[in-house]
Formats: C-alpha cells, structure tokens, sequence
C-alpha cells in the first residue's frame, strides 16, 4: 500500500470514528459504556431511591472540564411514594441534562400519587457506586429514561406521526420529546391502574 493511500485509509477510519462518537453520548464527561465501580467506594442510598439525598454535583463544562455549575435534584414528592409506575432517569447531573431531570421529577405532578420517579447519577462509579451499579443493571449503553423496566415504547402523542416507537436514551429533544414521555407515561398508567 502506497503512503498516500496509508494516509487516505486513517483519515477514513478517522472520520468514521468521530460520526460514531456523534452518534452516541453527548460528550457531558460521562462514562462511555458499563463498568464494574471499585470495591469499598461511597456507601448509602443511592441518589434515586426514596429516602436518598438529592445531590448537588459538579457540572461539567466545555471540554468536559468540570465546571463550578451544580444541579440540585428536587426530591421527590410525597405522594409518589406508594406509587405502582416508576420512571427511572439515568444521565450526568449537570447543566446539560437538568432538563431531562426536571421533565422526569415533573411526571409526579402531572401524574399524583400514581408515578414515583427515581434520577441517578451515571457517570461517577466511584463517587455514586450505587447509582452506577443501578444503570449498569439497565443495560443502556448511555444516558436514558426506564418506565416500568422498559425504555421503548409505542406513542401516538398527537403531533401527526400516528403511533411510532420511540427509545428513551440520549438527551431530550433528539430521539425523544417531553411530549412523547408523558405520552408513554400517560399509557403506562392507564394500564397499570385501568378500572382503578
């Protein structure tokens, strides 16, 4: 093979790896796919679970420098304690993704006492072992959304598509909409507490 060909073949393989990258995570510092936390590390509830702490975590910024930015995770409501459906939100708690984590404790509101919703932090194994271990256990391979223990769903959210499937990961507004959330979460409690 010819240097220039050399050349042309890395380039190539270049170019594909960053359309790869572009189509997975966005880049927010968070880990490219599963791993096993380290022994002994953190301890206590995990960020999600009733009865844990709603962090305040570093943000990160451009470059995936950590910046001074922290989101604060409302905690959630009262009444969705003893609810029967549970969206579970896996994603960075940063400024890029507060959206998402307002979207998702939002659905206790918009659904009383009948949705509990659970936000953990993924990215850091070793400052959130629980919370890591949890969105291991999904098998995502990046940031999402689980309702019920599935993160795919048929909605028809009334926006002209008719009924399509959508996937809760990534960020919002690229596979998914908040629209298509509620709708997928509007589902999931009828079926859930039909003739209830």
């Amino acid at each position: 093979m010819t240097m220039r060909k050399a050349s042309v073949l890395l380039l190539l393989i270049f170019v594909l790896a960053l359309a790869l990258a572009a189509l997975g995570c966005r880049s927010t510092g968070q880990v490219a796919g599963p791993a096993a936390p380290k022994a002994g590390a953190g301890g206590g509830k995990a960020t999600g679970e009733p009865g844990g702490k709603g962090p305040a975590v570093p943000a990160v910024g451009a470059g995936g420098a950590p910046s001074q930015e922290t989101i604060v995770v409302p905690s959630s409501l009262p009444e969705a304690k003893d609810a029967k459906v549970v969206v579970q939100a896996f994603f960075p708690l940063n400024k890029d993704h507060k959206e998402e984590v307002e979207a998702v404790r939002g659905l206790e509101k918009k659904f009383l006492g009948k949705v509990r919703t659970e936000v953990y932090e993924m990215r850091k194994p070793d400052e959130k072992p629980e919370d890591f271990k949890k969105w291991t256990a999904t098998g995502l391979g990046c940031a999402g959304i689980i309702i019920d223990g599935k993160n795919e769903f048929t909605v028809d959210s009334g926006d002209g598509k008719g009924p399509h499937k959508v996937m809760f990961q990534r960020a919002m507004g690229g596979a998914w909409t908040q629209v298509e959330l509620e709708k997928a979460v509007a589902d999931e409690v009828q079926k859930v507490y039909a003739g209830k």
